[in-house]
């Protein structure tokens, strides 16, 4: 689908792309995304979704008949048979399944890591593992990606997915699993009751449970159904839910931010049009930015957007260059899920994390926006001074449980755009 994909930009600009959509018969505003990259993407997605990629294909021949037309149905080939090998996957999903992910850079390491992790884990014990990171770091995009692994069938029966967030309809989410397995359990009430029920069904299989965006113990535990030759993986932002838990250390593995090659990569995928004319300014925003995928994600649509308009975006980026400014900016769709139908501001995002948090507490990690180093690391000491002595380390337990900052030995270290968060609620404080 990659060439194909790029075959499409190459050729055609947006203007090019809707009038190319209008003769298809479809609706180029229904296509997901903004920039030529995302839209030609779904373009081809849709085509295949409805196996009309012929027509697409001999439509590009016509209005482009310098393009090698035998490529461009090799190019045809090879994203159908990436479509097929999807399809051959479906079965592998006993719920449904979660979207595929394009736009993933830089992952792969963290993918396969992860896939060694369960393999090693995998050995009849009913073993748990959880993936942990910062807020808008790209945990659920990481699972998203990693359940489509083409070794995993080799593992495990099948995969039971879903997702919870702060405030989960936990019967409603049981029965979208019941009704996966095919069995209506509307005499059930409970959640205790439909957890028994997914027990028997699934007691003797060896499922892969994938529970994302857990906030509590109490809303993971009806969906722990599985038995010894089962294995639980779950999503959520610092260490408090893993510790209840009693995971071990070795089966907690912690999302980086990307590195800087995968950053700009990123950036270059979502704003192409901006990354011809603005090049060298990518790099800079990309370390200012620290590899964070949601502030790289809000950049790049920006900029692709501002691009529309003007070629120099020299301003555009020096406003960016300060993560505080992404805090008030939209979330991409895709992110959406975070923000439960409330701000679709990133700063709502961070805000999920503070919400029980008495106010000294607040106070305290509020002073952390005060820190200028760059990258804010810091160690107990430095803290003695700024929190003057008070609660120091319940404090720093406190912040590292919510995901709020990272301890590396004996320092720590808070992100960027945490950071900036951390700025915002001086002014609410």
């Amino acid at each position: 689908m990659v060439n194909l994909r790029d075959r499409i930009v190459a050729s055609f600009n947006k203007g090019e792309l809707r009038a190319l959509c209008f003769d298809l018969d479809i609706e180029y505003e229904n296509l997901h995304g903004e920039t030529l990259l995302e839209k030609s993407t779904e373009l081809i997605a849709y085509c295949l979704r409805h196996g009309n990629l012929d027509t697409l294909i001999e439509k590009i021949c016509q209005l482009r008949p310098q393009e090698d037309c035998r490529q461009l149905r090799a190019d045809q080939h090879e994203a159908q048979n990436e479509l097929n090998e999807l399809a051959n996957q479906s079965d592998f999903f006993w719920s449904r399944a979660p979207s595929w992910q394009w736009d993933v850079f830089g992952r792969e390491k963290n993918i396969n890591d992860l896939y060694r992790l369960i393999h090693q884990t995998q050995q009849g014990s009913g073993a748990r593992l959880c993936v942990r990171g910062a807020p808008g770091i790209g945990k659920s995009t990481l699972l998203a990606r990693f359940l489509f692994h083409d070794r995993l069938p080799d593992i495990f029966d099948g995969v039971l997915w879903t997702t919870l967030g702060q405030t989960p309809n936990i019967v409603s989410l049981q029965r979208e699993w019941l009704h996966a397995l095919n069995e209506p359990g509307l005499y059930l009430r409970s959640p205790t009751e439909i957890k028994g029920q997914l027990q028997r069904i699934i007691h003797n299989k060896k499922i892969l449970l994938v529970i994302d965006d857990v906030w509590q113990v109490s809303h993971l535990k009806p969906f722990m159904i599985g038995g010894t030759t089962s294995t639980l993986l779950f999503s959520t932002r610092g260490r408090d839910v893993a510790a209840k838990l009693s995971i071990p250390e070795p089966n907690l593995y912690h999302l980086p931010e990307l590195d800087l090659k995968s950053s700009i990569l990123l950036l270059q995928y979502l704003a192409p049009n901006a990354y011809k004319y603005n090049s060298s300014r990518f790099e800079e925003l990309a370390l200012q930015l620290e590899g964070h995928p949601l502030a790289l994600k809000v950049a790049g649509r920006m900029l692709e957007k501002r691009s529309w308009i003007r070629h120099d975006l020299s301003e555009t980026i020096n406003q960016l260059l300060d993560p505080i400014s992404i805090m008030e900016r939209e979330v991409p769709e895709d992110y959406r899920d975070l923000s439960e139908g409330q701000s679709h501001k990133v700063l709502s995002v961070f805000e999920k994390s503070i919400q029980d948090m008495n106010k000294d507490t607040q106070v305290r990690f509020a002073m952390l926006g005060y820190l200028k180093q760059k990258p804010a690391t810091f160690d107990i000491e430095a803290l003695d001074a700024l929190w003057d002595g008070r609660d120091i380390e319940d404090t720093l337990l406190e912040l590292i449980e919510r995901g709020l900052i990272e301890s590396a030995g004996n320092r720590f270290r808070i992100h960027a755009l945490t950071k900036s968060f951390a700025q915002k609620l001086q002014e609410e404080i």
